[in-house]
């Protein structure tokens, strides 16, 4: 980086700029604003930004005590946006390419026995009835990769049905208003 002089004519270090390119994924928007930051990047344009332009983020701190006791505390820290910006997957940091998307870890169920307990969780989070259907059907390859058949639904069909009559009876109220 080049030396500039002031208005004084004092020659000062420049201040270090990174480029930050945003690249959004289908169905994300055109241009993203990081809250609390006077920055917007429109879509495959490289911004240039400078290094003091900042985020607080929290950090752990350890500090080991006379009695061999760690106690951990968070500090919030001034962190560049850069930095902050690595390590998410559509953004490229002065021409790096972005991190490689890493899929979610799902621990998904191997048997009969162990579906009716994953469906039984996901099914008392569900709000609404269509989403309850949806997801139902959707699971449809994953129950018959575990062998799920309708001799296992047991206590599921049970528990499943009166889901079912619950959110329809819910959307019945917010339908009369």
């Amino acid at each position: 980086m080049a030396d500039k002089p002031d208005d004084r004519g004092v020659t000062l270090p420049r201040e270090a700029e990174d480029t930050i390119t945003y690249i959004p994924e289908p169905g994300m928007p055109n241009v993203h604003e990081q809250y609390g930051v006077p920055v917007k990047f429109p879509a495959n344009v490289p911004v240039k930004v400078k290094r003091s332009i900042t985020v607080q983020q929290l950090h752990k701190v350890e500090t080991t005590m006379n009695d061999g006791t760690i106690v951990t505390r968070s500090v919030e820290k001034r962190v560049p946006l850069a930095e902050v910006l690595k390590g998410n997957h559509s953004f490229s940091i002065n021409g790096a390419p972005p991190p490689k998307k890493v899929a979610a870890f799902r621990n998904l169920p191997t048997t009969p026995d162990a579906y009716r307990g994953h469906a039984i969780a996901w099914v008392a989070k569900v709000e609404d009835l269509s989403t309850l259907d949806a997801l139902w059907a959707a699971e449809q390859e994953l129950r018959d990769s575990v062998g799920f058949t309708d001799a296992d639904m047991g206590s599921l069909g049970g528990f499943l049905e009166a889901r079912r009559a619950l959110l329809s009876g819910a959307a019945r109220m917010v339908a009369a208003g």
